[in-house]
């Protein structure tokens, strides 16, 4: 059985935010490649709970962030575009006259889950440069609690927003 074509189609008001994590990216990439011959051929790879780095490896491995954070978009934006939306866990039951408010909310979720991942990578290289550079003992104490509480933010106000609109 195909999909009913009100279920396909979209509204373009929050496709924009499609191109927002590109800035991350591209910021991410940048900041490496500039960096990259000032740093020291140790730098930190991993940082615990409270931001203090607890491993360390040599420098080449900086460049892993921006590439995952490239390869994390990639499946998130094919997700958002190509698994057929019958597929997606609702929160809420999907009729014929809430579907096109539904799936836009759920993708323009994924879209927000974008955003906040690609903006951490994008501290997180930022901070891990700062710590080579010595410029910094640790990435911010606040950090994790942004980055987590963001993600929480935007899955509760979806939440909200879902069942105000089933």
């Amino acid at each position: 059985m195909t999909e009913p074509s009100f279920i396909q189609k979209e509204q373009d008001e929050f496709k924009w935010l499609d191109w927002l994590p590109l800035l991350f990216i591209a910021a991410g990439f940048a900041m490496t490649i500039f960096y990259y011959p000032s740093l020291p051929e140790k730098i930190p790879t991993h940082f615990n709970g409270r931001g203090e780095p607890d491993d360390w490896s040599g420098k080449h491995t900086l460049f892993m962030l921006p590439v995952i954070t490239a390869v994390l978009y990639g499946m998130i934006t094919l997700v958002i575009r190509y698994v057929p939306l019958k597929y997606w866990n609702m929160p809420v039951k999907i009729t014929p006259e809430n579907a096109a408010v539904q799936y836009d909310l759920a993708r323009n979720l994924v879209r927000m889950l974008n955003v906040i991942v690609s903006a951490g990578f994008c501290y997180i290289i930022y901070g891990t440069i700062q710590v080579a550079l010595r410029k910094a003992d640790t990435l911010s104490n606040m950090f994790l609690f942004f980055f987590l509480g963001a993600i929480g933010l935007l899955i509760v106000g979806y939440f909200i927003r879902a069942m105000k609109l089933k």
